[in-house]
């Protein structure tokens, strides 16, 4: 039998939905029943995923959570810790960079950002994946596949140009980047050295 599959004796109101006319569990359901066979990490991004498409709440996931017990085939354990990496007023972002970005945000206590600022430059806008207004900061996820082409370079290139220019100050972050240079990162630019003070 498949590491991914297991018999449950026991369905809520709603874990069984209908697709297509085939007979299949909610997204919510899904994510207690991946939570076995899986590390924290995955069902996260499924969590994630789920979140992007808006088929699952948190609250309801949470609210599961709490009244679940452990049983062959789930992790209650997993589950608590996909929960605990997203509070409540969580955003997944766009993409999995972006959610992977916000987690390390709050895990290290960091001031929460504004997420897809709307910013004007002259009669371009803009918009930040993660920005502090306050400190005129801003953050972008780099993700593979998303800068192939000549004339999205140009256009990068182009935008960081004119927020440079109106006084913001990027940060750019990749997958290749880990956690701890991430945030220390952010704290980098968000608290920069007072250039006045000599020790």
């Amino acid at each position: 039998m498949d590491r991914f599959s297991h018999r449950s004796g026991l369905l809520e109101d709603g874990d069984i939905i209908v697709r297509y006319e085939m007979a299949c569990t909610s997204p919510l359901r899904t994510v207690i029943d991946l939570s076995g066979p899986m590390s924290v990490v995955d069902p996260g991004k499924v969590v994630d995923d789920f979140l992007r498409r808006r088929v699952l709440r948190l609250e309801d996931l949470r609210e599961r959570v709490d009244r679940l017990r452990p049983a062959p085939g789930r992790s209650v354990a997993t589950l608590r810790k996909v929960l605990a990496g997203r509070l409540s007023g969580y955003d997944p972002g766009e993409s999995a960079l972006e959610a992977r970005i916000s987690r390390v945000i709050d895990r290290h206590g960091l001031p929460r950002p504004m997420s897809q600022h709307r910013v004007r430059y002259g009669n371009r806008h803009y918009r930040l994946d993660f920005a502090w207004p306050d400190r005129r900061v801003y953050l972008e996820g780099s993700g593979f596949g998303f800068h192939m082409l000549a004339p999205d370079l140009d256009r990068d290139a182009r935008r960081q140009n004119d927020l440079v220019a109106d006084g913001w100050t990027p940060i750019e972050i990749t997958w290749r980047i880990s956690d701890l240079e991430i945030a220390a990162n952010i704290r980098r630019f968000l608290y920069p050295p007072d250039p006045t003070f000599v020790s």
